[in-house]
């Protein structure tokens, strides 16, 4: 590993969690029949099963999940146990690290990262907090719904002056940009 990625401390599941996951979590989950666990999780007012029903693997389910405080038990058990969540939370570290990363690489006096798939662009405004080098993003989305969200996230951070959003669809790129990227985000894209 370098440097960089050293420095990235990643969530892991500890013995008490792992133990709860398996004796508790799992049976549960794997051997009651789907639509008892529907009902229980719309009884208990789920955040994210509700986000994930209406938008799967939408950016509200990812914002649970990257912010890993949720307030209905259900979610909490679904969040801090969870493999996928914890995974979404180590992809966002690793992710952001590595774009700040490719930031501080461009020779550029003000980097341009494009963010294709964008949702909130959570990633991307980690990694422009977390760099020093000049650099400004373009964020893309088909759909806005996530934009008035980042937006919050980006002025909470110090950087709303560096972001822009468009809505717009990614194969129509040419026509939407302004000025060439040097970095290039695509994860949800690519996935």
């Amino acid at each position: 590993m370098t440097d960089w990625q050293e420095s990235i401390e990643f969530e892991s599941i500890g013995p008490l969690r792992r133990f709860f996951k398996l004796a508790v979590f799992h049976p549960f989950a794997n051997y009651l029949p789907a639509p008892i666990m529907r009902w229980l999780l719309k009884v208990t007012e789920s955040e994210l099963a509700a986000a994930n029903w209406k938008d799967p693997g939408g950016w509200r389910s990812m914002v649970i999940s990257y912010e890993g405080k949720p307030t209905q038990i259900a979610d909490k058990i679904l969040v801090g146990t969870g493999s996928v969540p914890t995974a979404l939370r180590n992809r966002k570290k690793l992710g952001s690290a590595l774009i700040a990363h490719l930031i501080e690489q461009v020779p550029a006096d003000n980097a341009h990262v494009l963010c294709l798939g964008a949702g909130p662009g959570l990633i991307i405004i980690d990694a422009l907090k977390s760099t020093d080098h000049p650099a400004h993003a373009t964020l893309v989305d088909i759909s806005d719904e996530a934009f008035e969200y980042g937006q919050s996230k980006a002025a909470e951070h110090g950087v709303s002056d560096r972001v822009k959003y468009i809505r717009g669809d990614v194969r129509d790129i040419q026509t939407i940009l302004d000025e060439p990227p040097q970095v290039v985000k695509m994860i949800g894209i690519c996935e």
